[in-house]
């Protein structure tokens, strides 16, 4: 068993002696860690020690395993097969730990011939695995400030060292290569066309191969900054026109198998944001206290339902002096309060354009509240 190159190849974390002598068993080889621990040892060794490509954690009798799943998995590297080992044997308690990063699970009593399994299929399916990334799509009015809510929720997220998508699908004037500070690559509207042509969301087969799909991925993304990949129209994109709903729906599922988080905006066209509204694993409904921004919002509420959660955000983006009072902005949204409300920041009127990621406490707060609701919604597995 080869040692990866980051660190260990496999860690195991068992709280009985058997799961810990299976573990032992199965798992052989210098490049192994196996401890007799709590799940909090696992989340001690994988927050400070060294990537793993294989880890196994004991999670039986745990009171949230669907919270214990999101701490696993927010802690692993993005390359990191976790495996989650309890005593419930129910088909939907597995589906909720797969939508919250756990991707295999085993029932107690463990076998080492299960786990040698697990790895022989790891070996075989090296590179071809699915990752369940979570996808946020941002809808706003225009001058609302949801973009430049989409430039500071990305630099926080990839300050924790995830891998961050940001697509903005705004064929003309997208705002997001001037917040982040990156020059787009050219060939996005190329892209889409090329997915449109070759059946990609159709229910057809596709005539493209995921290798072809993943180098024409790469050609159009730029990294913007550390963690954060840019994908944006350039302004001499020939290809510049409204996408295809289908073929944006399936660029973001894409990018979900190939990054932690893949936050999207700029979405003009109704029918491209409603593929990506209802394709989203959170949805983000960002409005500023007037009247014709909450007639928009109160328009995709009605639109969505119960059917897809929305987090409603506030967001003082021009003077107050300019805004309806509390009063009238509850009395048009129905009495529905805002998720969050983010604070009028006169820094981001500035002509840095709203570059500079060192803001006041009141809006990072703001900011972390979004982060803090969008991640703790369940992430669907990436297809």
């Amino acid at each position: 068993m080869a040692k990866g190159a980051d660190g260990a190849y496999a860690l195991g974390f068992a709280e009985d002696a058997h799961t810990e002598r299976a573990l032992r068993e199965g798992l052989v080889g210098r490049a192994v860690t196996i401890r007799r621990a709590k799940y909090r040892a696992a989340i001690q060794a994988l927050t400070t020690g060294p990537a793993a490509t294989v880890v196994f954690v004991d999670i039986g009798g745990k009171d949230e395993p669907e919270a214990v799943a999101r701490e696993l998995r927010a802690v692993c590297a993005f390359d990191t097969h976790l495996v989650a080992i309890g005593t419930t044997d129910n088909a939907d308690f597995v589906r909720s730990l797969i939508r919250n990063g756990i991707q295999d699970y085993m029932v107690k009593p463990v076998s080492s011939l299960f786990i040698r399994e697990t790895i022989e299929a790891l070996q075989s399916d090296a590179g071809e695995r699915s990752y369940a990334g979570r996808i946020m799509v941002f809808v706003g009015s225009s001058g609302c400030g949801s973009s430049t809510l989409v430039a500071a929720i990305a630099r926080s997220l990839a300050a924790d060292d995830q891998e961050i998508a940001v697509v903005d699908v705004d064929p003309v004037g997208g705002k997001l290569p001037v917040l982040l500070g990156a020059k787009p690559a050219a060939g996005l509207g190329g892209l889409l066309d090329t997915l449109d042509r070759n059946g990609i969301g159709s229910g057809e087969p596709s005539r493209l191969e995921p290798a072809e799909i993943a180098e024409c991925l790469d050609a159009v993304s730029v990294n913007a900054e550390e963690n954060i990949a840019l994908f944006s129209y350039a302004s001499s994109d020939p290809a510049a026109t409204i996408p295809s709903p289908l073929a944006v729906g399936f660029l973001l599922q894409h990018l979900a198998n190939r990054s932690h988080v893949v936050l999207a905006s700029g979405a003009a066209d109704p029918d491209v944001r409603l593929e990506m509204m209802q394709g989203a694993d959170a949805r983000v409904l960002v409005y500023e206290p007037t009247l014709s921004s909450i007639r928009m919002a109160v328009r995709y509420l009605a639109f969505l339902g119960s059917e897809y959660p929305v987090t409603l955000v506030q967001n003082h983006s021009r003077s107050p002096r300019s805004s309806l009072s509390s009063v009238h902005v509850r009395y048009a949204l129905a009495e529905r309060r805002p998720d969050v409300v983010v604070p009028f920041e006169p820094s981001l009127c500035t002509s840095d354009g709203g570059k500079n990621p060192a803001r006041p406490a009141r809006y990072r707060r703001a900011v972390a509240q979004i982060i803090e609701r969008v991640m703790a919604m369940p992430v669907r597995v990436a297809t």
